[in-house]
């Protein structure tokens, strides 16, 4: 899930379900109770955005992606990376957070950090230096002599087996305090429909969530069109991400749409057809059916520096700058709006 859909469907989630403040003494029954509600809620947000984008594809609504010029594409894909950057702050210095509401969200955050710099773990930060000096290198390696190599060094899965494996070795989560992912449940969980009831009052925050879903999925498909050279169809894509949701949905999920790191991971692996895509998937049900549970012991500062490296290709959108203000001083302005407005609400 894009960090910006995962804040919206949170507060969704927060403002019909809100975690007591004390709940120290909240019984074991209770926190089920609780945490089964607030997924029927994601999940019915999901169920809705999926009918939402499968309305708008039959109302072929596709069209009102001609209205992302490309400098605001490359500005609201920025903006979303510098919100993915932020977001991840807390795992790579093993730090806790609040969930930050209303507006200037990200600024807010910002502030927690400076707040929380006296109590960052220490072993966390150095996991997070050592994985980014690993991580950063291979990515100019893979960039720079890409036409040269077979297939890309796979700098991500290297550094996941190699966390995985000491922090296993070496107890690191119990002797350093280091956040690691944890129990991951094998298997799929039954398929069942979603709250229908809660329809009505998510509504309103379901609407902009699927406008914004889809504007994500659009401008990081015409990014990569662009570089790729070929067309994109935008009313399917609202059909694709429409389906996705309404069969997720009937799994407990959460509502999904193009995500930056992965959508970069991908790119810089090397996978450019619907076949990549395609193994991705059948990866993803292997780990989820049988080997979820040997990534007990893996770090989340590790997660973290696989998604801030992996956007090294929205940031570099920041050279075009100049060369934008000089063709276009209007399409400058628009861009910069684009690129201030998502980084001053949730």
């Amino acid at each position: 899930m894009e960090i910006k859909t995962f804040l919206m469907t949170g507060s969704v989630v927060e403002r019909l379900v809100p975690i007591p403040q004390h709940s120290n003494g909240t019984g074991s029954a209770e926190v089920t109770l609780l945490e089964r509600q607030r997924i029927e809620v994601a999940a019915s947000v999901a169920f809705l955005m999926g009918l939402l984008m499968v309305m708008m594809f039959l109302l072929h609504l596709g069209f009102l992606s001609t209205y992302l010029s490309e400098p605001v594409v490359k500005a609201f894909t920025s903006a979303a990376a510098l919100h993915v950057v932020v977001s991840q702050l807390q795992s790579l210095l093993g730090i806790s957070l609040p969930r930050p509401n209303g507006y200037f969200a990200i600024f807010k955050t910002l502030a927690s950090v400076v707040e929380a710099l006296p109590l960052t773990n220490m072993a966390e930060l150095l996991i997070s230096g050592l994985c980014l000096a690993v991580l950063v290198p291979i990515k100019e390696i893979n960039h720079r002599y890409r036409s040269r190599m077979w297939v890309p060094i796979p700098g991500e899965i290297i550094m996941v087996l190699l966390a995985t494996g000491i922090c296993f070795a070496s107890s690191l989560n119990s002797h350093y305090n280091v956040q690691i992912v944890g129990h991951l449940p094998a298997g799929f969980p039954q398929p069942q429909i979603p709250a229908l009831h809660l329809l009505p009052q998510v509504l309103g925050d379901t609407v902009a969530l699927a406008f914004v879903a889809y504007a994500i999925s659009v401008s990081l498909a015409m990014i990569y069109a662009e570089k790729y050279h070929y067309v994109i169809d935008p009313n399917q894509e609202l059909l694709a991400h429409g389906v996705s949701n309404l069969v997720s949905s009937l799994f407990t999920c959460f509502p999904s749409s193009a995500t930056l790191a992965t959508t970069n991971i991908l790119e810089s692996t090397g996978g450019h057809t619907q076949l990549s895509g395609l193994f991705t998937s059948a990866v993803v049900l292997i780990v989820l059916i049988w080997i979820g549970p040997l990534f007990h012991y893996l770090p989340k500062a590790v997660l973290a520096c696989i998604n801030v490296t992996s956007l090294r290709q929205m940031f570099l959108q920041f050279r075009d700058l100049p060369e934008l203000w000089r063709i276009s001083h209007v399409d400058f302005v628009s861009g910069h709006g684009i690129w201030e407005s998502p980084n001053s609400d949730t």
